[in-house]
Parts: C-alpha cells; sequence; structure tokens
C-alpha cells in the first residue's frame, strides 16, 4: 500500500495512487507549488564587541547566497551575557535580502557600558511566502 499527496489538497492520502501519467503531473505540480510558497529560514549567531564606554555596537550578517527573494524578518536575542552586558539590548535594521545589520545598544547614546565586553547573539531570518517576509 503506498500513499500520495492528494493535488488539490496537498494532503496524504493512503488509500489511492496516481493512475495516469496525468494524475502524476498534477501531483508533481501541486508538490512543487507547495515547495515555492514554503517558508524559508536562515539562523546563526555573531559576536559583537562593545567598547568601554560606549553605548552601541555593531555587526553587519550575511544571509546563505540566494537563500531570500525579499529582506526577511529577523529577530536576535543575547546568547551570551558577560559581566558588564546587562545594558544592552539586541537591535536588527538595515536588513536586505543578502545581510543586515545586528547591534547592541544601551538605551541611551549618552551612557555607554562600564568595560569593553564581547557578546553572542543568537539570530533568525525568515520570508514567510515567495512575495513577502511577514504571513
Amino acid at each position: 500500500m503506498g500513499y500520495t499527496v492528494n493535488a488539490d489538497t496537498g494532503k496524504l492520502d493512503f488509500n489511492n495512487t496516481p493512475s495516469t501519467t496525468s494524475d502524476l503531473n498534477g501531483l508533481s505540480d501541486r508538490v512543487e507549488a507547495i515547495r515555492e510558497d514554503a517558508p524559508v529560514f536562515a539562523a546563526g549567531t555573531a559576536t559583537i564587541n562593545v567598547a568601554a564606554d560606549a553605548p552601541f555596537g555593531s555587526k553587519l550578517i550575511t544571509f546563505p547566497p540566494g537563500r531570500f527573494a525579499v529582506p526577511p524578518l529577523v529577530t536576535a536575542t543575547l546568547s551570551s551575557a558577560p559581566d558588564g552586558s546587562q545594558k544592552l539590548s539586541p537591535r536588527t535594521y538595515s536588513q536586505t535580502k543578502d545581510g543586515c545589520t545586528i547591534g547592541l545598544y544601551t538605551g541611551d547614546f549618552n551612557t555607554g557600558i562600564p568595560k569593553a565586553v564581547t557578546v553572542t547573539v543568537s539570530w533568525i531570518a525568515v520570508q514567510m511566502s515567495v512575495e513577502s517576509a511577514a504571513g
């Protein structure tokens, strides 16, 4: 007993197998359409240095070549919190389909951190459909 993907619903069908070339072509077209409109992701880490008395540090990250068709939504979070980094909050900006900048900011350009720190930030980027990052 085999199974197929129902060409109309995209659901697995365990009781029906394609019986004609037309059935197989329709199934193939549906699977390709589902694949093309599936969400696309990338994730990684970035090591960012922030100098003593500096309110900000940043790093440019690049996404895998050709992964995104439009600028994706990117979020970042601290993966490490060395002593002195408590005031730092991650930000993402300048997103393009090829990369973005991740920044660490104290929240106040007049107040830096007491000593230099190196912080690891984890990030994830998502494009929900072929034409849009959101979805």
